[in-house]
């Protein structure tokens, strides 16, 4: 089931970005951004499916669980405000009269419904490859935060440093997904979007396993909002 809601326009800053002589070698060829919730029934075929895809080392999946959803019976945990807004900012850029779910978006620059196993295919073969605008990416740790530097060689780049946790379940018990028991993938816990800066904090909660958390670091197009380039380090 879609979702709609009007659309909102958030606003995203640049981040200038200096060289090293450090190199991070990145396998990833493809970001697919599913902005999905656990209180929409036809999101668990998106999420299946994409995960699906992620097993090609071209492809991230990176999961963000949108709020709009959760005043329909089921308060999905895993939700953020922020992440509703980025998607009406996708919407403006694509010219969409609304926001809805399961939503999946291709390296930024085009969309379709995170099911469609005939049009995604197709967009992640169009889609670019990236460049080599991330040069290097660095952490350092003080209990259950993390602090990340990332380093660049072009201008123009805005950066967004993302907590990523790998997996994780959880049993619903109300709303659509009612009884379900749902499977997710790199769910988006936080997201910093850098103005004028390239290095920030990331917080996970102090119990959990850092292990089953990565730090993934997307180079923007400050013009047009495109990934132009992806950094992905476990923890």
């Amino acid at each position: 089931m879609k979702y709609l809601f009007i659309i909102a326009i958030a606003v995203f800053s640049s981040a200038n970005c200096q060289t090293n002589n450090a190199i991070v070698h990145l396998k990833h060829k493809t970001v697919i951004e599913l902005f999905t919730s656990e209180g929409c029934s036809s999101c668990p075929a998106a999420e299946k499916y994409t995960e699906e895809l992620a097993k090609d080392t071209n492809i991230i999946v990176l999961s963000y669980h949108v709020d709009y959803w959760n005043r329909l019976g089921w308060v999905d945990s895993f939700s953020n405000h922020s992440f509703s807004e980025k998607q009406y900012q996708y919407a403006a850029l694509f010219h969409l009269s609304s926001v809805y779910t399961p939503q999946a978006v291709i390296n930024g620059k085009t969309e379709a419904v995170g099911s469609n196993r005939k049009a995604i295919p197709q967009l992640i073969n169009s889609a670019a490859g990236f460049d080599n605008i991330i040069s290097s990416v660095q952490t350092s740790f003080n209990n259950n935060a993390v602090s990340v530097n990332a380093t660049c060689n072009t201008k123009n780049i805005a950066l967004e440093f993302l907590l990523i946790q790998k997996n994780t379940s959880t049993h619903v018990l109300a709303g659509e997904n009612d009884g379900s028991t749902l499977h997710h993938l790199n769910i988006v816990r936080q997201s910093v979007e850098t103005k004028n800066s390239t290095n920030a904090q990331l917080i996970w909660k102090k119990n959990d396993n850092p292990h089953n958390y990565k730090i993934v670091v997307l180079a923007r197009d400050i013009n047009n909002y495109s990934i132009k380039d992806v950094a992905a380090i476990d923890l």
